[in-house]
């Protein structure tokens, strides 16, 4: 059994030296597949002799970063499009998907969730994929030159994040131990890293970060009782047993590589444990792109163009060469008198040099005559790049030629569309499982703590939340009614319901909801997370119904059917469009009448109250 800092140099010496077969790639490894990604994308060669005499450093004429930034604007989502909608028309599930909808919506600003999504649209068409992970209530995209995983699967072993963290930030984490001695054991090994020899020179950090290591998943208890030994200072006594039961982990620990020698000369680990706990549910998510197979990391948007990148820089190469060449000036001449190098004497321009009889003196003709072919052969690499990557003009918002048809502008947009369609598609089932697993019930959860949910809602979900604010306070109030030994009849309860409907109307559109924390407890049971795209799918479809009722007339039952078909994309019910027509939420409190009509009855209503 390795303990925690072993575990992590083993892991990591793996991840980072040993390959796996991939088929049609041969001998692959994670670590420098990302380590290329990065090269290309600051526009720089994995190989330190790309340069010669001539031309010196060559050129790399970037051609990839262009459509990883298409996809990724194209496949982003935004908050909006997140959908909380009820799992049938009753009255209890409409009201928990109002509510649920609100706290959702205040949940993901406060963690900024729209941000998580920027951010996954670009790490998965940069990298071919994203891993997510939970950290508090916020969800964030982790950066993969910090992670260690299986290069084959990436959620099937545990997952091991190198981050560096401040003394400030390991002294806010209330819920972790031995902050204080990881600030002190930094200091002392301040040069010493994994995978370097122990210098200052080697150091990865500067100031007084502390390296820190997150070990993630599915793991033996045994290794879970060892960290939390060494978290608190204790011996763990072994269990064979322990090796055979599994749960779901997270260890945090640093100092993976202060393994100092005693006076024995024997090492002794010295590193330290802040957290080692087992997790009531998995706090990492993963989604690929266009997955391979032999390998979890999916295939980017650079990769795809690898091949194409290197031919495109090996013209720009030549021909940049050719230039350097032909932009010489040589002279041919027979004539013995004419100087070796009209620049040894500092000949001026309009000098005149005379040539014998019958002798010859002219300018070497140096254009490079395979400039246009190396030309050509980047015009027919943009082509195929461009169907490689959907980056058509079209849909990449440049300008469009004055030679090039509508309809053919139209169907490379649509082609390229239906390609960003489908990664969409993926995309919005891997936030629809983060928001159901993670984001909604904390988002509930929070609600339910404050017991208060203030927004602005729609006239629909006034009257909703009017009637289960309404109904909770009549019920409180005859249950205190009948523990006073007073009956109070069906009148006067109809009227001190009127009396406080009309109190709730007069606060406008923006309420503060209290006294319902049973509903947005149970609010996650009666809902549905969905994810959308309103932008680009349900125009094109009211589009089209508009254009179809524009044919059919009011009285022609498909009329009907097609209005149907509009509202329940609206997400409207029957029961939700009933509610307008009650005159109650038209607007009538600002009418002088209704003003007193309410008066009259909040006195009837009290003096009931009192002769009771």
């Amino acid at each position: 059994m390795s303990n925690i800092y072993s575990y992590i140099r083993e892991q990591r010496n793996t991840y980072e030296t040993k390959t796996i077969p991939v088929p049609g790639l041969g001998d692959w490894n994670q670590y420098d597949h990302i380590e290329k990604i990065n090269s290309y994308w600051s526009d720089t060669y994995e190989e330190d002799d790309a340069f010669d005499d001539v031309i010196g450093a060559f050129p790399f004429d970037n051609i990839h970063k262009a459509p990883t930034l298409l996809e990724a604007r194209s496949t982003d989502f935004d908050t909006k499009h997140i959908e909380v909608p009820p799992v049938n028309s009753s009255r209890k599930a409409r009201i928990s998907s109002m509510i649920a909808t609100k706290a959702l919506a205040n949940h993901m600003e406060d963690i900024k969730f729209g941000q998580f999504m920027n951010r996954t649209s670009f790490v998965r068409a940069k990298f071919g994929g994203v891993h997510a992970c939970k950290e508090g209530e916020e969800v964030v995209v982790d950066k993969w030159e910090q992670l260690i995983t299986d290069q084959a699967d990436i959620m099937s072993a545990p997952t091991i994040k190198r981050m560096y963290m401040s003394p400030s930030e390991l002294m806010a984490m209330k819920a972790w131990k031995n902050t204080k001695e990881a600030i002190r054991g930094a200091e002392t090994h301040r040069g010493q890293n994994i995978g370097t020899e122990a210098s200052d020179d080697d150091a990865d950090s500067t100031g007084h970060l502390v390296e820190v290591f997150l070990v993630e998943g599915d793991m033996s208890v045994a290794f879970l009782k060892e960290a939390q030994a060494r978290r608190d200072g204790t011996v763990y006594e072994y269990d064979e047993e322990d090796d055979y039961e599994f749960k779901y982990i997270r260890v945090i620990a640093c100092g993976a590589d202060w393994n100092d020698k005693d006076d024995q000369g024997k090492a002794e680990e010295n590193g330290l444990v802040f957290y080692a706990e087992a997790e009531t549910m998995p706090l990492r998510k993963y989604i690929a792109r266009n997955p391979m197979t032999g390998r979890g990391l999916g295939e980017s948007v650079p990769e795809v163009l690898f091949e194409p990148q290197k031919w495109w820089n090996f013209t720009k190469t030549e021909e940049i060469r050719m230039i350097a060449i032909a932009g010489k000036k040589l002279y041919v001449t027979d004539d013995p008198d004419i100087l070796a190098n009209i620049f040894d004497e500092g000949v001026d321009h309009g000098t005149v040099l005379r040539v014998g009889q019958g002798k010859m003196l002219s300018e070497l003709n140096q254009m490079p005559t395979g400039t246009p072919v190396y030309q050509g052969m980047r015009a027919e690499m943009k082509e195929n790049t461009r169907e490689l990557t959907s980056y058509f003009q079209s849909n990449s918002g440049a300008e469009a030629k004055s030679n090039v048809p509508f309809k053919a502008q139209y169907l490379q947009s649509v082609n390229g569309d239906a390609t960003f369609q489908q990664y969409r598609e993926e995309m919005g089932f891997f936030y629809k499982e983060i928001i159901e697993d993670w984001v909604l019930p904390d988002a509930l959860k929070k609600a339910a703590s404050s017991d208060e949910i203030y927004a602005t809602f729609s006239a629909q979900e006034l009257q909703l939340i009017d009637e289960v604010v309404v109904e909770e306070k009549i019920s409180d109030e005859l249950v205190r009614a009948s523990l006073e030994g007073r009956v109070v009849d069906p009148e006067t309860v109809q009227m001190l319901r009127e009396q406080m409907q009309g109190k709730m109307r007069k606060e406008g559109s923006k309420r503060t909801i209290t006294g319902i924390k049973e509903f947005i407890k149970d609010a996650g049971k009666f809902v549905r997370v969905h994810t959308t795209d309103e932008q680009r799918d349900k125009a094109t479809i009211f589009e089209s119904y508009y254009s179809l009722l524009q044919v059919l007339t009011p009285n022609d039952p498909r009329f009907n059917a097609v209005v149907g078909k509009v509202m329940e994309g609206l997400n409207i019910t029957k029961e939700e469009l009933e509610l307008y027509a009650d005159a109650s939420i038209q607007g009538e409190q600002g009418n002088p009448e209704t003003k007193q009509l309410e008066a009259s009855q909040e006195q009837g209503a009290a003096a009931a109250m009192a002769q009771v």
